[in-house]
């Protein structure tokens, strides 16, 4: 695949905006995460404006980058896709904020539920490996702990499910795989 000029934009906006960022708990650059994104939602066939907003996803929460700077440099779609993936109050307690996503999920359109699955499956990935080198003191790294983190993934699971646009999908396969050996495997 040749990368286009949008998705070359948003590319190097996200390893600009994110470079000084690690994925928590590691030292892996934080970029890796919407990087990853991009290739999932690329390998599923999807549309480049879509791919983009992956790349962009967690720049309104994460960065110094504005909504009307994303809006002026990327558009009406791409923005409503980012800030559709977009906690809109970060101050909130992380129960009230994990709550609101799963409550608003069914609301997403379908372009940001797409962005929302690959975000989630990573976020997912990236668990299952750390548990798998650092075993239950993973959980540390977290303000809200495996109980918690168990909770959130497996109402996400349930609500993936139901969805659609997600039936059949690898995506979603992958998605139920990694949360049994993550959650599952620790409860037998």
């Amino acid at each position: 695949m040749v990368l286009n000029k949008l998705i070359q934009e948003a590319l190097h906006d996200t390893l600009k905006l994110h470079k000084t960022q690690l994925r928590k708990g590691t030292d892996i650059p934080y970029a890796s995460h919407p990087i990853t994104l991009a290739m999932l939602l690329i390998e599923a066939g999807l549309e480049d404006r879509i791919i983009a907003a992956a790349l962009l996803h967690d720049t309104i929460e994460d960065t110094e980058m504005t909504i009307n700077q994303l809006k002026t440099k990327y558009g009406e779609d791409i923005s409503n896709i980012v800030l559709s993936c977009t906690e809109p109050d970060q101050s909130l307690k992380w129960e009230i904020r994990k709550q609101n996503t799963i409550r608003q999920f069914g609301e997403k359109p379908d372009d940001a539920k797409w962005v929302i699955i690959a975000d989630k499956l990573h976020n997912l990935y990236s668990l299952k490996y750390q548990h798998d080198d650092m075993g239950d003191s993973l959980w540390q790294y977290f303000s809200r702990g495996y109980e918690q983190q168990k909770w959130y993934y497996s109402s996400l699971l349930d609500l993936f499910e139901q969805e659609e646009i997600f039936k059949n999908h690898t995506l979603l396969k992958v998605y139920q795989e990694l949360y049994i050996e993550l959650f599952k495997g620790s409860d037998a």
